[in-house]
């Protein structure tokens, strides 16, 4: 047997093979930090490991260039029944308060996409004044959204393969690993939720969306 969930810690069970979390966030965070932008808030979700690693990364990343990171946890599913804005109304209350221009990674991507719905609700734009990347990059939910969703891919292929050579020792005597085998992540595929520069200075914000404007 070979493990390929997330959501327990490292050191129990079967042998597994993950996707490197902390990497994800650690490479979310250098792709909003490469946007020019100063303000960062991860959105997770409380209980799953895999959402705790992320935000480990991305906010040990920032912080190693001084920069602070809000942070909001929202509880799994499994609670009671609410309406849609009702059950996102903290989170829609936590993006109101950020400063803005901000940058915020989201555990995956339909989390990340309740982040754009709840900006459209709310008037905040994007990625004008909220560039938004989520994790896994699903095609259906990324490009489906409206501005269309930059996302980390986490490489599912090699996950797949090594999992597979994972397997294949296993059934040929070789002893189980004592630790995850990891995957780094794929890279940061951009769309538009993320597609501009952020400059503190409002006249060089200007320029640059003039040019972009007018390219060509």
């Amino acid at each position: 047997v070979v493990n390929l969930s997330g959501w327990s810690p490292p050191g129990a069970g079967a042998p597994r093979v993950n996707a490197d979390h902390q990497a994800i966030g650690r490479l979310a965070a250098e792709h909003l930090l490469s946007l020019g932008l100063r303000n960062f808030g991860y959105y997770g979700i409380e209980g799953p490991w895999f959402s705790a690693a992320r935000e480990q990364g991305f906010v040990r990343r920032l912080h190693e260039v001084l920069l602070p990171c809000a942070v909001f946890r929202q509880a799994a599913a499994g609670g009671p029944s609410l309406p849609w804005h009702r059950r996102h109304a903290k989170l829609g209350r936590w993006l109101s308060a950020l400063p803005k221009p901000v940058g915020i990674l989201a555990v995956h991507d339909y989390r990340a996409r309740v982040v754009v719905e709840l900006c459209a609700r709310l008037g905040l734009a994007m990625p004008e004044q909220v560039a938004v990347l989520g994790v896994d990059n699903d095609p259906t939910t990324c490009d489906y959204c409206v501005p269309s969703l930059s996302s980390v891919s986490r490489d599912p292929f090699a996950c797949g393969v090594a999992a597979a050579r994972l397997l294949d020792g296993l059934m040929t005597g070789q002893p189980a690993p004592q630790r995850d085998t990891l995957v780094p992540p794929e890279g940061v595929v951009q769309r538009r939720s993320t597609d501009r520069f952020y400059d503190d200075d409002p006249v060089v914000r200007r320029v640059v969306a003039y040019a972009a404007a007018h390219a060509g």
